[in-house]
């Protein structure tokens, strides 16, 4: 008769112990209230106004799950993305509050009292836009054009960020150039003639400078790059050909890929090539990279076996010379002689 009170207490035993953990001895510990944080104005009625949600959590990155909107006004939205925009009515001092709550239930609250002027009763602000660079390096000029309207009036103002630290530029289309490469925020904001501003923003990618001079060879192919420094036409010239392979061609690699001469040899001196766009018209060659190729042809029957072919550049923005040796028949006196394609290269600035 002792023996079910005593499996009762050894399994009241257990269970504690089971209870009490495991055998992973893992624990996830509290959890850590967020901190809302978020910064906007001033505001101009009329106008979008932009907040930035910078809320933060000790627990982790992803634990926010919701973020409530108050803009003071009697307006309120619950998570419209960590960027949103809210056009006040009238002018004031709102008190704009957002309410963040984790994953685990708790929340925090942050309050910023802004600023809303009086614009122009009637007034339709400033549409910004501009054109994104397709190509920019570090240390050329890089290229920014205003693409802003105003249906109801005219843009009186422009000041750009190029978002390097560098100060704000307040011509409608200029140029700017950067130090080093990278991923970096532009920011225009255009002005009306009734005082109404409006922003955007777009990102622009800075490549690496190029390395003028560089011609490598890779198998059967010479790349040789040439720096372009100013948006320009190009123009290839063949200035001669000596040749000791047959089919030796010339290619345009980048910033658009087109043949030039199938068989080099076969054309006569002083031929030229004007680089062409995908429809075919003539193509100006934004600052940046323009990489010529030439493709190592064949020997004749029983002639020795081609070496590697080699190139040289010589020259800068914006005339270039280009010596190709074609590495036809290695080891005879003379050779590598770098006259088997010889180009001239001309960048006429647009």
């Amino acid at each position: 008769m002792r023996s079910i009170p005593l499996m009762a207490a050894t399994t009241v035993i257990l269970a504690a112990a089971w209870a009490c953990g495991g055998d992973s001895g893992s624990s996830t510990g509290p959890n850590a209230d967020p901190v809302a944080n978020f910064t906007g104005g001033p505001c101009t009625v009329a106008v979008p106004c932009s907040f930035a949600d910078v809320s933060t959590d000790p627990d982790g990155d992803n634990t926010i799950t919701t973020r409530h909107w108050d803009f003071g006004d009697g307006t309120t939205v619950d998570n419209p993305g960590l960027t949103p925009s809210h056009t006040y009515a009238t002018a004031g001092t709102p008190t704009v509050t957002l309410t963040v709550t984790d994953n685990g239930g708790k929340s925090n609250t942050k309050t910023l009292q802004v600023t809303v002027s009086g614009g122009t009763t009637g007034n339709t602000p400033p549409v910004a836009g501009f054109v994104v660079p397709s190509t920019c390096q570090v240390g050329f000029a890089c290229s920014f054009t205003d693409a802003s309207t105003d249906s109801d009036g005219t843009i009186a103002s422009w000041s750009w960020n190029f978002g390097d630290g560098t100060p704000a530029d307040v011509n409608q289309n200029p140029t700017h150039t950067f130090a080093a490469a990278g991923p970096y925020q532009v920011a225009l904001t255009v002005t009306d003639d009734d005082g109404a501003p409006t922003t955007i923003t777009q990102q622009v990618t800075v490549n690496s400078a190029p390395q003028a001079g560089n011609c490598t060879v890779s198998g059967k192919d010479v790349d040789c790059e040439l720096s372009v420094t100013q948006a320009s036409t190009v123009v290839l010239t063949l200035t001669s050909s000596s040749c000791q392979l047959g089919g030796n061609s010339i290619v345009v690699l980048q910033p658009y890929n087109q043949n030039v001469w199938f068989n080099s040899c076969a054309v006569a001196s002083g031929t030229t090539y004007t680089l062409k766009d995908a429809a075919g018209g003539t193509l100006v060659v934004q600052p940046g990279i323009l990489r010529i190729r030439l493709h190592q042809g064949t020997a004749s029957v029983g002639s020795p076996l081609p070496g590697p072919p080699a190139g040289t550049l010589d020259g800068g923005f914006p005339t270039w010379t280009l010596n190709f040796d074609d590495g036809g028949v290695p080891g005879t006196p003379g050779e590598p002689d770098f006259n088997d394609v010889v180009l001239s290269v001309t960048a006429t600035p647009q």
